[in-house]
């Protein structure tokens, strides 16, 4: 029997609601990697967001999901594959976004960009990257935008576009939010890719997560896995539900893997 591989999400799952990868967590993944584990993450984040502080707890040879899906890199960043959302997808987006009035944040390899009204509460995470406010000059070659402030109607003028993938969720503050990426580009549609490059089978792969954009990835693993902070929708497809990820409901589902 082949030794499963893990792919975890990022918030919510790997971290908890203080956006902490706690002391218990950090161990299980040593002890793991250590035993011969293949460990990977797919997140919706950019690579300059989780270098320092997630990134960092992973062996170098391991290749990670990133922009939700428009990347797949290693965990010293380098890009393996990328696909980037097309210059009339991106306009689309901004005039949209300007047009009702939300936000826009969008990173690059040694910077982040991001609207005024984001900036200061980007701050706090004590990303360590630098942090330029929003300008046109910057908006080109991306593979990932996220929008803030998005309200209903704005949601379904996205969803009219068919030149792009938007995924839609909740901030840690209970604000919803969209991650938009090329079209057909999703955590699920790179996963396969990411497998190739592996050289695994998918029915090895086991995927953790908390929310909506996970659901097609769990449903591609081998065995899917919903956090018990998860929301309904990801639950009702799950294979298994764990604890919480306040309660280390992460580290103490893969215990069991740890060889005495």
């Amino acid at each position: 029997m082949h030794k499963p591989v893990f792919l975890f999400d990022i918030d919510k799952t790997l971290t908890n609601l203080n956006r902490e990868v706690s002391p218990r967590t950090k161990t299980v993944l040593t002890k793991l990697q250590d035993q011969g584990f293949m460990l990977n993450v797919a997140t919706g984040r950019k690579f300059q967001t989780i270098y320092d502080n997630i990134l960092q707890l992973f062996k170098p040879d391991c290749l990670h999901i990133t922009s939700g899906g428009g990347e797949i890199i290693t965990t010293q960043g380098n890009i393996i594959w990328q696909k980037k959302l097309n210059p009339e997808a991106l306009e689309q987006i901004y005039r949209l976004s300007r047009k009702f009035g939300a936000k826009l944040h969008f990173g690059f390899d040694n910077f982040y960009v991001a609207d005024n009204d984001l900036l200061a509460r980007f701050k706090k995470h004590n990303w360590k990257v630098e942090l330029k406010p929003f300008s046109y000059q910057y908006y080109h070659d991306l593979t990932e935008v996220t929008v803030h402030g998005l309200n209903q109607e704005l949601n379904l003028a996205f969803k009219s576009l068919s030149n792009i993938t938007i995924k839609t969720m909740t901030a840690y503050d209970g604000t919803p939010y969209a991650d938009i990426t090329a079209k057909n580009v999703t955590k699920a549609t790179t996963m396969k890719r990411w497998a190739r490059l592996l050289n695994i089978d998918l029915k090895d792969v086991v995927a953790i997560g908390d929310s909506s954009n996970d659901i097609e990835m769990l449903k591609l693993a081998g065995q899917g896995i919903a956090m018990g902070n998860a929301t309904e929708d990801v639950k009702a497809v799950a294979d298994e539900i764990i604890g919480h990820t306040n309660n280390d409901g992460l580290a103490k589902y893969l215990e069991q893997f740890i060889k005495a």
